[in-house]
C-alpha cells in the first residue's frame, strides 16, 4: 500500500469480472488516488474484522502472507479437484491484515500489486 494502512481512509474489497477481487486502499490525506491489489482467479475468500482475529492475522499486518498447508486452503483444493474440469489450477493461500481490519483472506492462484 501507499502508506502503513493506520494512514488509510479506508478499504474496500470488491468482486472483478473474471474470478479476480481487489482490496481497495480509498486513498490518504496526502495521496487521494486509490491503490488496489488485485488476487487472480479466486475460488474463495473472506473477512475478518478487529475482534475475530488470530495470532496468524496478525502477523500479516500491512503485508501479504502466504499461508501453507492451511486446513481451509486443503478443504477448497480438495472440492475443486473434483469437480474441476481441465488442468487444475495451482492455489494457495493469501492473507493481508489493515489497521483495525479487514484481515482478508483468499484463496487463488496469484496477485497483482503495482508499485507505488
Amino acid at each position: 500500500m501507499s502508506v502503513p494502512s493506520s494512514g488509510a481512509q479506508g478499504f474496500d474489497v470488491k468482486e472483478l469480472p473474471g474470478s479476480r477481487v481487489a482490496v481497495v486502499e480509498q486513498g490518504t490525506e496526502n495521496d487521494p488516488v486509490p491503490y488496489q491489489i488485485i488476487f487472480e482467479n479466486v475460488f474463495a475468500y473472506k473477512c475478518t474484522r478487529l475482534f475475530a482475529l488470530t495470532g496468524e492475522m496478525l502477523d500479516a499486518y500491512d503485508r501479504i502472507l502466504e499461508i501453507e498447508d492451511s486446513q481451509w486452503l486443503e478443504s477448497v483444493s480438495e472440492r475443486v479437484r473434483r469437480s474441476w474440469h481441465g488442468p487444475q489450477p495451482h492455489l494457495k493461500h493469501f492473507m493481508i491484515n489493515f489497521d483495525d481490519g479487514p484481515c482478508c483472506e483468499f484463496i487463488c492462484e496469484n496477485f497483482v500489486a503495482p508499485e507505488r
